[in-house]
């Protein structure tokens, strides 16, 4: 039986697969990669300004990776016209992070290219 996960239904609205493979079974599922001494999963996590940029997320994260041989990509939200969501300003991005931190979570914030032209991740389709 799933576990309950109160954050499953913002996951709903940006991938909507997650209700056919929710998180705790794709985690689950990577728990059982075998991994060799130095290597590790990278995860990438996008963050989205007032949606899952909150310090409460961070600790979330950082709770469910702890421990485990993770690397973590924070992406910024390469916002667009007519976008319902924005990407969280650099002060919230860096305190994210230092939550990260604490967990001892190799963490990695990616910078955006070609956002100012509308080419970056998830840019590319976004006009007509």
């Amino acid at each position: 039986m799933r576990n309950f996960n109160p954050r499953e239904e913002k996951r709903n609205e940006l991938i909507p697969i997650n209700k056919k493979y929710p998180l705790d079974e794709v985690l689950a599922t990577i728990d059982e990669i075998p991994l060799r001494k130095k290597q590790f999963i990278t995860y990438e996590y996008i963050l989205i300004k007032d949606f899952n940029d909150a310090l409460d997320d961070a600790k979330k994260l950082g709770t469910i990776l702890a421990g485990k041989s993770a690397y973590i990509n924070l992406i910024p939200f390469n916002a667009f016209p007519d976008s319902d969501y924005q990407s969280p300003d650099v002060d919230t991005i860096e305190k994210f992070k230092e939550v990260l931190d604490t967990f001892k979570i190799p963490t990695l914030i990616r910078t955006a290219k070609g956002d100012d032209v509308l080419a970056a991740c998830g840019q590319l389709n976004s006009k007509n």
